[in-house]
């Protein structure tokens, strides 16, 4: 898994991201439009994410970090105590 956040990324650096990643150039090419809804979208066995909410509120990105934080615990904290992990 890899998150790469990116704010108003030029072309060069969309291009740094794609010889580095094996992800769609399409999902890329997403990167570098700023007027789109959020989105899950899957790539072969990739998934993309693209999470716009701090366009729309003061807290948006810094809540967005916190529910990916608190859903990795999560999945952590259920995955040990049926001994997956």
């Amino acid at each position: 898994m890899a998150w790469i956040a990116v704010f108003r990324p030029t072309p060069e650096e969309v291009q740094q991201v794609a010889d580095s990643s094996p992800s769609s150039l399409l999902a890329l090419e997403d990167t570098l439009s700023g007027h789109q809804r959020s989105k899950l979208e899957r790539y072969g066995e990739n998934l993309f994410v693209v999470l716009r909410p701090e366009l729309h509120w003061a807290i948006g990105y810094p809540m967005a970090l916190a529910l990916m934080a608190a859903t990795s615990v999560t999945l952590y904290v259920v995955f040990r105590k049926k001994r997956w992990l």
